[in-house]
């Protein structure tokens, strides 16, 4: 291998590096599911109040293993709505 091909060859591996650092990144931001209970301790009101909100649809959830849960990131685009 020549110069110019080890300097390539080091400049693709920080590239590849660097999306691999991004890539970790968006894993650790991905979203999550929040049941119920932290839903109701977050806006500080009852569950009963979150599940009539699931039920009018205020509230965008999605049963999970028999339980009613919403992604992270939903539940913090409709809470200015809802609080």
């Amino acid at each position: 291998m020549n110069e110019s091909q080890a300097k390539t060859l080091i400049k693709l591996m920080r590239e590849i590096s660097g999306k691999l650092d991004r890539l970790t990144e968006q894993a650790k931001a991905a979203d999550r599911y929040v049941d119920v209970a932290e839903i109701a301790e977050r806006l500080g009101v009852s569950a009963d109040f979150v599940y009539r909100r699931v039920k009018t649809g205020e509230i965008p959830a999605y049963k999970v293993c028999g339980k009613i849960q919403m992604l992270e990131s939903e539940f913090a685009a409709v809470l200015p709505k809802i609080s």
